[in-house]
């Protein structure tokens, strides 16, 4: 586990041990996978009120909602939410790993689909403190929806549902973290300059951050 938290202390020496011994990758992920439901655990009333805000926000647009489609939603979002909890974090590796391989191959460096598999995984690490940060304070001090917790430029924005409040979370410290941390360990498994990895990765992080924010704000 040394590599866990050595990841956020010191990642260049720490992708330095990963390149030279990869051992312990099985461990992290099993342990992030348990980590990310505890924080969809302690998130869950949040999530939840968020729902109910939505189905509010729908009747005062004179849609009427029957009770028992909100069970359904509510019901439905409560199962999704743990199965993607699960879920992403194993895509993130192996997904992950895929599009950095696309980088090795543009800067014509030396690493391979593996390595740069652990580099996402562990890339991911600072998300997961978001989400773990951000279900303790939502737990702690019974938030209503998760706008109550927002730990990004967001929540500085007042419509939710508009492009600026899509844009705005992109302002988020722990996302931009974890963007270091991968150009980082990419970098390092690469062996190639930081600055050469940086563009391609930046270029890949904005689109697929845009992306994922835009479709989550359709699906509200």
């Amino acid at each position: 586990m040394s590599n866990f938290f050595g990841v956020l202390t010191s990642p260049t020496a720490t992708f330095e041990r990963i390149r030279a011994n990869g051992k312990g990758w099985v461990l992290a992920l099993i342990v992030m996978v348990l980590l990310s439901v505890l924080a969809l655990w302690v998130q869950q009333d949040a999530i939840v009120g968020t729902i109910e805000d939505e189905f509010v926000r729908q009747e005062a647009k004179g849609v009427e909602i029957d009770q028992n489609i909100r069970d359904i939603a509510i019901a439905s979002a409560t199962i999704f939410s743990y199965f993607t909890a699960v879920v992403s974090v194993v895509l993130t590796m192996f997904i992950g790993g895929l599009l950095l391989l696309l980088v090795n191959l543009f800067v014509r460096g030396e690493a391979t689909y593996m390595q740069l598999s652990k580099v996402a995984l562990y890339s991911y690490i600072p998300s997961l403190l978001s989400m773990l940060v951000t279900g303790i304070i939502a737990y702690s001090t019974g938030a209503t929806t998760m706008f109550d917790v927002m730990l990004n430029a967001g929540a500085f924005i007042e419509d939710k549902t508009s492009m600026l409040f899509v844009l705005a979370q992109m302002l988020d410290p722990f996302r931009i973290w974890g963007l270091v941390v991968m150009i980082i360990g990419t970098a390092v498994m690469t062996r190639k300059g930081r600055g050469s990895v940086a563009t391609w990765i930046v270029i890949g992080w904005l689109l697929i951050t845009f992306l994922t924010l835009l479709s989550s704000r359709a699906a509200a």
